[in-house]
């Protein structure tokens, strides 16, 4: 499989991407990157560009944990819920052959 190569504007600079994921899934990272670097502006425009892209760069992996974290409880919830489902199965069939009885 060939790399493929992406140009992304972050910040008002150009980059490129080199990968194999396609086109635009790297520009819709870029602009998921670019989006957080402008909030961070708004709130204190004069920040310096290295410390900017840090506190990104940390922010992005703060919700990237969270959401690995809501995503592993959704899965814990699902399987319980598959359990009980099961479960609630079995105690249906039992009460019908109960009923026939």
């Amino acid at each position: 499989m060939e790399k493929i190569r992406t140009v992304v504007r972050i910040n008002g600079s150009n980059f490129t991407i080199t990968g194999y994921e396609p086109e635009n899934y790297i520009k819709a990272v870029a602009n998921t990157v670019d989006r957080k670097v402008k909030e961070y502006l708004k709130v204190n425009p004069r920040i310096n560009v290295e410390l900017l892209y840090m506190l990104t760069a940390i922010n992005m992996a703060d919700d990237k944990l969270k959401a690995e974290e809501a995503s592993r409880l959704l899965e814990e919830k699902m399987h319980a819920l598959q359990e009980e489902n099961k479960s609630l199965k079995m105690q249906l069939e039992t009460q019908r052959r109960n009923a026939r009885r």
